[in-house]
């Protein structure tokens, strides 16, 4: 699950929170997506599992693809 992407809906559904906080906590800077597919933020497996576990917060976008 190294390289594996989850989506905002799967993030929110970790979090125990709902998707548009996730949205929100982009727009604020809080979350920012490893990369943004055709507009959808998507993050690492690892990264957003340590994110829930309130370990470390999510790492600068590596790359964005339209």
């Amino acid at each position: 699950m190294s390289n594996d992407l989850v989506s905002a809906t799967r993030l929110a559904s970790m979090l125990q929170v709902d998707r548009s906080t996730v949205h929100r906590r982009i727009a604020r800077g809080e979350l920012v997506p490893a990369t943004v597919v055709d507009g959808r933020p998507l993050f690492l497996a690892k990264d957003a599992e340590a994110y829930a576990r309130g370990e470390r917060p999510i790492p600068e976008t590596v790359s964005k693809r339209s």
